[in-house]
């Protein structure tokens, strides 16, 4: 996908930047959230549900304070790479079970 951005953007320093940067980002929550769900599963559950609900609000903020970063440092990093590589990882998780289907007709 940074590829394509590259090539297609006129700023394509930035927009390889913007994409890289929200890849990394993602990367940083996904482990967050596995992190912080292994340690709410030996809670009791109402302390759980808002032990959960604050590393999503850390989570926010850390998506919320790279946006805001890309768009002041705009000519550095581009904010549409950003937000393509935040979602990049939703992407990942919808065409998981395309793959994985992929995968078992071929074998592998």
């Amino acid at each position: 996908m940074a590829l394509i951005l590259g090539i297609v953007s006129d700023h394509r320093g930035a927009m390889l930047s913007g994409t890289v940067l929200g890849g990394l980002v993602a990367a940083g929550m996904l482990f967050h959230m596995f992190r912080h769900l292994d340690i709410a599963l030996d809670m009791d559950p109402k302390r759980a549900s808002r032990h959960t609900q604050g590393a999503a609000i850390r989570r926010m903020v850390m998506m919320a304070v790279c946006m805001g970063a890309s768009m002041y440092l705009y000519r550095y990093v581009h904010p549409l790479g950003v937000i393509l590589g935040l979602f990049g990882v939703k992407i990942g998780a919808f065409l998981q079970p395309v793959i994985h289907r992929f995968c078992e007709k071929k074998g592998m």
